[in-house]
C-alpha cells in the first residue's frame, strides 16, 4: 500500500554506476543462492539485512526484488518521483536493466534478488513475437499473485539441497515469469531489448536463429554477422552490447548446452553427440564440457543413469505392488 506520493522535478542527481552486472547490490552475502544449481541466465540470493539501502542504484539486469517480510515505512525513489511506501509479506519491485532507484528503510529486511542476463531476456522474447515491441517499467512494490506463486517456487528450489526438475525446470519456469511480466505489464512502442544499445531486435533474432540453425554444421560468427547483415567487427562489438558476452562465447554456451541435452538421449553415444553438438572431435567436447559444468559428459551420463535406477517409475511400482 502506498502511503503517499509526489512528484519530485528537482531529483535530476546523476546515478551512481553499480560496480557490474555480476555484483550483487548488497554488501552482505546471500544466505542462499541458486547458483551451485547451474541455473542459466538466472540467478536467485536470498538476503537477510539490517537496513536496506539502496543509493542511486543502477540496475545492470533486468531485477525482481522479493520482500519475504513487512517493511512499515520503505522510500522508493526513481528519476520521475518518490514514494513512501507500506509493504507487506510477499510484494515485489520490478526493475529493468538501465533504470536507477534509491530504496531506503532502517527497518531490517529479508528480501530475495532475481536476475535475468540479456541473454536470457533476448532469447525468451524471441520465442514470443508478440512481446517483441514492449518494455518493461520499474514498479514500486506491489501484490502479483503469479509473481508471488514463481518466486516462492524458485526460492524453494533454490533452498532444496536436491531440488527437483533440474536447471532446465527452473530457466522453464523464469521464462514463463517473464513473458508474464511483459503481457501484464509492458509498454507498447518500444521493445525491452530496444533500451540496450547494440543490434536491433531484427539482427539480434536473425543472429539467434542461425545458431540455432547451424550448430551441428559448426555455424561460426562470421556467419551470424551475415544474418544481421553487419560485417564480423561490427556484429561483434554490437553483439556484445545486446547481449552481454561476446558471440564467440554465446556459440561455446549453446554448444555445450546443446551437448547436455543430446547426452539425456542414451541411444545416442558420447562421439555421436560430439558431432551433433558441432564439435570437432569427442575429446573437445570433454574438454569444453567439463569448463561449462565441471563434470565430464561420461560422469553426467553415469549420474542420469543412476538417478533413474534409484527412482523407479509408477508403473514399475504399480506392477511390483499388485503381484504381491
Amino acid at each position: 500500500m502506498i502511503a503517499k506520493a509526489f512528484n519530485q522535478s528537482s531529483f535530476t542527481e546523476a546515478p551512481r554506476e553499480s560496480q557490474a552486472g555480476l555484483h550483487s547490490p548488497f554488501e552482505t552475502s546471500p544466505e542462499v543462492s541458486s547458483e551451485p544449481f547451474g541455473w542459466h541466465g538466472v540467478k536467485l540470493q536470498r538476503y537477510s539485512l539490517d537496513q536496506l539501502k539502496l543509493d542511486h542504484h543502477r540496475w545492470n539486469r533486468l531485477s525482481l526484488l522479493f520482500f519475504l517480510t513487512p517493511i512499515d515505512s520503505l522510500l522508493f525513489q526513481t528519476r520521475e518521483g518518490w514514494e513512501v511506501c507500506h509493504v507487506t509479506e510477499g510484494q515485489v519491485s520490478l526493475h529493468p536493466a538501465g533504470s536507477t532507484c534509491t530504496l531506503n528503510t532502517s527497518n531490517p529486511a529479508q528480501v530475495a534478488l532475481i536476475e535475468f542476463t540479456p541473454a536470457f531476456l533476448a532469447q525468451t522474447i524471441h520465442q514470443v513475437e508478440a512481446l517483441s515491441s514492449v518494455q518493461l517499467p520499474t514498479l514500486a512494490p506491489h501484490t502479483d499473485p503469479l509473481v508471488l506463486g514463481t518466486l516462492r517456487r524458485l526460492l524453494a528450489m533454490a533452498e532444496a539441497t536436491h531440488p527437483e526438475g533440474g536447471s532446465r525446470y527452473a530457466e522453464s519456469i523464469c521464462k514463463s515469469l517473464i513473458v508474464h511480466l511483459l503481457s501484464y505489464h509492458g509498454k507498447e512502442g518500444i521493445s525491452e531489448m530496444d533500451v540496450r544499445p547494440g543490434l536491433s531486435p531484427n539482427q539480434l533474432k536473425k543472429a539467434i536463429q542461425a545458431v540455432q540453425g547451424g550448430l551441428e554444421n559448426k555455424v561460426t560468427v562470421e556467419q551470424m554477422a551475415k544474418a544481421s547483415g553487419l560485417t564480423k567487427y561490427h556484429f561483434s562489438r554490437q553483439f556484445k552490447q545486446s547481449m552481454g558476452m561476446s558471440p564467440s562465447r554465446y556459440l561455446m554456451n549453446q554448444r555445450a548446452e546443446l551437448a547436455k541435452n543430446l547426452l539425456m538421449d542414451p541411444s545416442l553415444g558420447i562421439a555421436e553427440v560430439s558431432r551433433r553438438a558441432g564439435y570437432s572431435d569427442q575429446s573437445h567436447l570433454t574438454l569444453d564440457f567439463r569448463k561449462h559444468f565441471g563434470i565430464t559428459p561420461k560422469r553426467f551420463r553415469s549420474s542420469l543413469i543412476h538417478r533413474s535406477v534409484k527412482t523407479p517409475s509408477p508403473t514399475y511400482q504399480q506392477t511390483n505392488q499388485s503381484n504381491l
